[in-house]
């Protein structure tokens, strides 16, 4: 294994337990209106979230962009995408400006740094 790939493999373990660690320290409760702004991916450059007042939003990820209209129910966060009408549900905790999601159904945990 080369040094560049090392680094790669640091980098990435560095996130999931920076993510871990948010989701599990974290005893604070984002409120509906905590979401609201701009979100840039903490692990993949290019990929953002945005939610605005009205419940509406948008995922760009390099320039693909998709629209959404979401609910918040005490820490789960919907999200319908434009032309769907089955929604996607997702953990979702957010602590120093750090946004985390995870899924339901996996165990994976992104991770987005308020803009």
């Amino acid at each position: 294994m080369n040094k560049k790939t090392f680094g790669f493999i640091i980098k990435c373990l560095n996130i999931i337990i920076i993510s871990l660690f948010l989701f599990a320290c974290s005893s604070k409760k984002a409120g509906n209106t905590d979401i609201i702004g701009f979100w840039e991916s903490v692990g993949s450059p290019g990929s953002f979230y945005s939610f605005n007042q009205k419940n509406k939003g948008f995922f760009d990820s390099d320039g693909m962009i998709m629209n959404f209209t979401y609910k918040i129910d005490g820490n789960k966060l919907e999200i319908t995408w434009e032309g769907s009408s089955d929604p996607q549900i997702w953990e979702f905790k957010i602590v120093n400006n750090i946004l985390g999601l995870k899924n339901e159904g996996s165990d994976a945990i992104l991770s987005y740094k308020k803009k």
